[in-house]
């Protein structure tokens, strides 16, 4: 008996097109096929934010509301590749934030993108079925395109100012004075419990507290309703398009 393979959450350990590590911690091209870069149309050569690709059907990405709030979708350029200059920027057809977004407090900070296209090559990254147990492995990468190992601690001890994190935010520990991920890019942890090695997006990365070892977090599987709501929604624009 053979088993399908996976939809979402494959990566490209080699990357895509296939390539040497210059780095032990490096980051390949396509090596997770589902990360993405967001610009404004006036200044290609800086990203905003990072993006996640998540649903084929839709041309979804997630990102961090903070960075796109306010932004006329035609005014945005994605780019699934690193050089902006040797590749075509994908326009933006639709951008939601989420309805209780508030920037003072930083909560409910998350937006999807519909794009008008994405190229054959890239896979979406699973959502998450369930909360993340703490003690589990993860990985995000920085803006300078390294590996950054991860774990997910007890939220308690992530606390800000003797107060629980909200419900719409997680944390993720790592090393002292390693990099920091980038702003906007996902949380991306191994499924353990599924039969192939798929990884799953459970945050958006927000900013760091205690010295850049807890990493804040939009926590994806607090919005897992609104996130098929939309993407729903950004299917069936696609398809009174064509």
């Amino acid at each position: 008996m053979t088993m399908d393979p996976p939809r979402c959450g494959k990566s490209n350990p080699e990357g895509y097109p296939r390539a040497l590590r210059p780095k032990l911690r490096s980051v390949l091209l396509g090596e997770y096929p589902w990360r993405a870069r967001i610009y404004h149309f006036q200044d290609p050569n800086t990203p905003l934010c990072a993006a996640t690709f998540i649903n084929r059907e839709g041309r979804t990405l997630m990102t961090a509301a903070s960075c796109v709030a306010g932004l006329n979708p035609n005014s945005l350029r994605v780019l699934f590749e690193e050089d902006p200059n040797n590749y075509d920027p994908i326009n933006v057809l639709k951008v939601d934030v989420h309805e209780f977004y508030d920037r003072d407090i930083n909560v409910n900070n998350i937006a999807l993108l519909s794009l008008e296209s994405v190229p054959d090559w890239v896979r979406p990254a699973c959502l998450p079925i369930r909360r993340v147990l703490h003690g589990t492995a993860c990985v995000a990468v920085s803006s300078e395109d390294y590996f950054i190992n991860q774990v997910v601690p007890l939220q308690r001890k992530c606390d800000e100012n003797n107060k629980p994190l909200d419900g719409s935010l997680m944390c993720a520990a790592s090393y002292k004075g390693d990099y920091a991920p980038q702003f906007g890019g996902g949380m991306f942890c191994l499924d353990e419990q599924s039969k192939h090695e798929v990884y799953t997006l459970y945050g958006v990365y927000l900013y760091s507290v205690r010295g850049g070892m807890a990493a804040i977090n939009t926590n994806v599987n607090h919005f897992a309703e609104w996130i098929a709501k939309k993407t729903t929604e950004h299917r069936r624009m696609h398809r009174n398009y064509q």
